[in-house]
């Protein structure tokens, strides 16, 4: 039901907006739920910078005709659509205030960033760095440095989760300062054990990366953001959410956040005339 749920509001939006859908072949499920062009998925253009990082990625998400990008429940197209407006008229820190996380010092925002966890081990065992949605970095900050950002949609209440490769257990350095985040990585590799929704080892991969991008230079968040729906599917994902954040040690600042409580604390931000734009457009199509 969550992910029907979804997929349903978001057709229906794409209606009311007279915004035609076509297939992509071999969707499967996915039948009928991709826009006629990129820019019909997106509330404005993607900035330069973020059009090159999405193409440099190994997400995949501008490959293809349609591309991935163009489908209503991409979760790339709903982090553009919440994020990248916030870094267009360089107002960081109205998004860090919605977010919740660090407001002060915040100075750029990056989408797919590429984190190695460790550059000897990466070359070796791990060919591929975590790949963030999102990065927000800060300057001037000495408790604060980095502030990752992963964005689920409709993925997570259809996906199966793989657990941590045990390879990962076998490098020590990675873990320097997070022995409480490798004894729960231990629970969780190679099998995800309890985590049907909720991917874990991709979160504790993303904590690995940050944590070896921020060394020595400060400490980091890790940001779950993700659309909320009703459903026994979504109800669970929420209680691993939770357990997540009994288990991961309390070694970095972890948040988990829904994108609708991410939008309402824009809206009350009492700044609707300054956006209003950006903001009817969120409220209309992820509230």
């Amino acid at each position: 039901m969550s992910r029907q749920y979804i997929t349903a509001r978001q057709r229906l939006w794409a209606q009311r907006q007279g915004i035609g859908l076509q297939s992509k072949q071999g969707g499967g499920q996915d039948e009928s739920l991709y826009t006629n062009t990129l820019l019909d998925n997106l509330f404005e253009p993607l900035l330069p910078e973020t059009q090159k990082a999405f193409q440099d990625a190994a997400g995949s998400e501008m490959s293809g005709n349609p591309c991935n990008m163009q489908a209503l429940h991409s979760s790339a197209a709903l982090a553009v659509n919440v994020l990248q407006y916030w870094q267009r008229i360089q107002a960081l820190d109205s998004l860090a205030e919605g977010l919740k996380i660090p407001v002060s010092g915040a100075n750029s925002l990056v989408f797919e960033a590429q984190l190695p966890i460790d550059a000897g081990a990466n070359q070796g065992r791990f060919p591929r760095a975590p790949n963030l949605d999102a990065l927000v970095e800060y300057e001037d900050s000495k408790s604060t440095r980095a502030v990752g950002i992963e964005s689920k949609f409709s993925e997570t209440y259809s996906s199966s989760h793989k657990g941590l490769k045990p390879a990962y257990l076998e490098v020590d350095c990675l873990w320097a300062n997070l022995p409480k985040l490798k004894a729960f990585a231990r629970t969780i590799s190679p099998g995800a054990g309890t985590f049907k929704f909720l991917d874990a080892a991709q979160l504790i991969k993303h904590a690995l990366g940050l944590h070896a991008h921020t060394k020595e230079r400060g400490g980091f968040w890790l940001l779950y953001l993700y659309y909320d729906a009703p459903g026994a599917k979504a109800a669970a994902h929420r209680a691993e959410i939770e357990k997540f954040e009994e288990n991961y040690g309390k070694e970095f600042r972890f948040k988990a956040m829904s994108y609708q409580e991410a939008i309402m604390a824009f809206f009350s931000q009492g700044k609707r005339s300054a956006h209003r734009s950006y903001l009817d457009y969120v409220a209309e199509r992820y509230l």
